[in-house]
């Protein structure tokens, strides 16, 4: 069964891929925390998802461990449409910065100072973007603008990754 026909089932209100945002948060942080502790702090919403998902979470966990770079690359939407790029993005980002604060590093406390300034325009990118959703007519030239910044500063991250 597919991790999200698994995560349906339980009072888990994630989708596959923000769990998988979460997890890259984790890893990327400057000093990852173990498995176990992530799982926790996942599931403290909903305890009981554990008994159902830690076995398809542990695989996800270990397959983004082996291939962070490439689980980094693919982490937002190919979607055409600007305004679900964005909803979608917007929650995955916020998923991801969560856990790497939750892992100690932030743009407060980060100790590569690069990181630290990537960190915090990814933080401004999220407030952005979630100002841009809750507008009742937003301008398609400032999502397309949104995107494109993301998407750089994404690519700008990443490479710290390497």
């Amino acid at each position: 069964m597919k991790l999200q026909e698994l995560i349906n089932q339980t009072d888990l209100n994630m989708t596959a891929e923000q769990v998988k945002a979460f997890f890259l948060g984790v890893l990327c942080a400057e000093k990852p925390m173990p498995f176990n502790k992530a799982l926790e702090e996942l599931l403290a919403e909903a305890p009981e998802a554990k008994k159902d998902l830690e076995v398809d979470l542990r695989t996800l966990w270990d397959e983004l461990s082996r291939n962070t770079k490439k689980g980094l690359s693919e982490m937002f939407p190919q979607e055409e449409d600007t305004r679900t790029f964005i909803e979608i993005a917007k929650d995955q980002l916020d998923y991801f910065l969560t856990a790497m604060t939750l892992s100690g590093t932030n743009s407060e406390n980060c100790e590569d100072e690069e990181l630290a300034e990537l960190i915090d325009e990814l933080e401004d990118t999220v407030a952005d973007m979630d100002d841009y959703l809750s507008d009742e007519e937003p301008n398609d030239d400032d999502g397309e603008d949104f995107k494109g910044f993301l998407l750089d500063t994404w690519k700008e991250f990443v490479a710290t990754k390497l």
